[in-house]
């Protein structure tokens, strides 16, 4: 670890990207579940997704439906999405570490700072 201060314009910078970051994935979750809201009025409401004369469970709704969509539109959309959020969400987690690690280089410069003051007192 260097005994340098880092850079404060890349930790500004860093923060204003995990603040972008955090704003898209949460209205990308809002879509997701505005989409999958959708999906389930869909499949409730129209015949042609149910067995025999039953609305499917919810729970295999979950586990279908909203997994791949019930047409081509919609699993598109959906698979768009969550690669979308597993994108963002692995950057914002890699600037975190990242920005973590200048907090930590900060915190050792202060220590040598004051070890330094102190040697020569």
């Amino acid at each position: 670890m260097t005994e340098q201060l880092p850079d404060f314009e890349e930790m500004l910078a860093i923060a204003h990207e995990v603040g972008q970051l955090t704003t898209k994935i949460a209205l990308d979750k809002a879509l997701v579940k505005e989409l999958r809201a959708e999906i389930t009025k869909t499949v409730v409401t129209d015949e042609e997704y149910w067995s025999g004369k039953k609305v499917p469970a919810f729970n295999y709704i979950q586990a279908t439906f909203h997994q791949v969509g019930i047409n081509a539109e919609t699993a598109a959309k959906l698979r768009k999405l969550t690669t979308d959020l597993a994108t963002c969400e692995g950057r914002l987690e890699q600037l975190k570490m990242i920005f973590q690690v200048y907090r930590d280089q900060i915190d050792v410069w202060k220590t040598k700072q004051f070890n330094k003051k102190m040697t020569e007192y």
